[in-house]
Order: structure tokens, then sequence, then C-alpha cells
């Protein structure tokens, strides 16, 4: 499972929290934010389950102006 920085996911112990850190190459760690307190590094392995994801709309390019009119 993809895991990306400010989802709220479910570990395996049943601990709902948001990512705010992601490290590593071939084994990912994650970093969670539980009630205000930072947890200490896991695998990425041990989320169960993505409960939110932000909106993909935020996160998408500007898309150019093509013509001087839609540049105004």
């Amino acid at each position: 499972m993809i895991v990306l920085k400010g989802d709220i996911v479910r570990t395996k112990s049943g601990a709902v929290g948001e990512v705010k850190e992601i490290s590593g190459v071939a084994r990912e760690f994650i970093k969670l934010t539980i009630n205000g307190v930072k947890s200490p590094p896991m695998f990425a392995s041990e989320v169960t389950e993505i409960i939110e994801r932000p909106n993909a709309e935020r996160h998408k390019q500007k898309k150019w102006a093509s013509s001087p009119r839609e540049r105004g």
C-alpha cells in the first residue's frame, strides 16, 4: 500500500494518526502524529488502512494559459 504524507491511517495495533514523515528506500519508515504526540518510526507495512487522504485538487499543478486572453 502506498502511504503519502498527510494521510490519516490506521495501524495494525489499532492506532489512528496522521503521517507526518516518510523515509527509507527499500523499507519505508513513517512517523505518525497520534493525538498531538509523535510516534516512534514504524514500517509502512504496519498500516492496515488509509482512512482519509488529502484532496488531490490542492496538489495539482497550475495549468498554463495558452493564449494572452487567458493570461488576463
